[in-house]
């Protein structure tokens, strides 16, 4: 059998990636041979038909089942007519969510999660409260190491308030705790660590990776949903 998982990187360390249609990477577990692959999502650039073409992708690599944060109707009906299973979960890194399914902790899904305008609304339907790790005006290549964070609160598309706060410090743990309190959703930066990515999540805030350019470019990218996450810059 052979378990997909929507990741954020190429490794079963990464931490899940709650989208399914865009996730950039799937991390793909067969239980017979106790085997792992990767496989790259190159459907993530498209403009429309996301998750048809990435359930009819899994299917054709000899997907039986997938875990991943959210589904939308589209892919749920394409994974439902290629027979494949569909699990949710909240956080947490591949080889946790597998051992969940091991053990059979994990929700089994019948509809969709979301509507299919689901990608969109998680940029611009509500309020959203990203923290992007900067140097000067640039997106800074480790988020730890960066100087500053700026904060965009985000309402209807629309850019509300921006600030900026200096990196209190670069201590194990200590960020995405200081910065979840501050009611950040999204994390932006060049790269993270395995670890803070799976605290970043068991808090709720959403790493964004291997992302490079101007604040303001990012910005913009995230509204419009067009922000291709990519694989970290670092891997410590």
């Amino acid at each position: 059998m052979k378990i997909a998982v929507t990741a954020t990187g190429r490794t079963p360390s990464v931490p899940i990636d709650s989208r399914f249609g865009r996730s950039p990477f799937f991390i793909v577990y067969d239980t017979d041979k106790d085997s792992w692959e990767c496989l790259g999502n190159d459907n993530i650039g498209s403009a429309g038909g996301v998750g048809i073409a990435t359930a009819q992708m899994l299917a054709a690599k000899g997907v039986n089942a997938i875990i991943t944060g959210n589904v939308g109707p589209n892919a749920m009906q394409a994974l439902q007519a290629a027979g494949i299973e569909v699990y949710t979960v909240s956080g947490g890194s591949v080889e946790q969510v597998i051992e969940m399914y091991k053990r059979g902790m994990l929700e089994k899904l019948s509809t969709a999660t979301v509507d299919s305008k689901h990608d969109v609304r998680q940029a611009v339907g509500k309020t959203a409260k990203v923290a992007i790790a900067t140097e000067g005006n640039i997106v800074s290549q480790h988020f730890g190491h960066c100087s500053q964070y700026t904060i965009v609160d985000i309402e209807n598309g629309q850019v509300k308030n921006k600030t900026t706060i200096m990196n209190p410090g670069h201590e194990p743990g200590f960020l995405p705790r200081y910065l979840s309190e501050k009611g950040i959703d999204y994390i932006i930066a060049g790269g993270m660590g395995t670890q803070a990515q799976v605290l970043f999540n068991e808090r709720g805030v959403k790493p964004i990776l291997g992302v490079s350019g101007t604040i303001d470019e990012v910005t913009e990218a995230f509204i419009n949903d067009k922000l291709q996450a990519g694989e970290s810059l670092c891997d410590h």
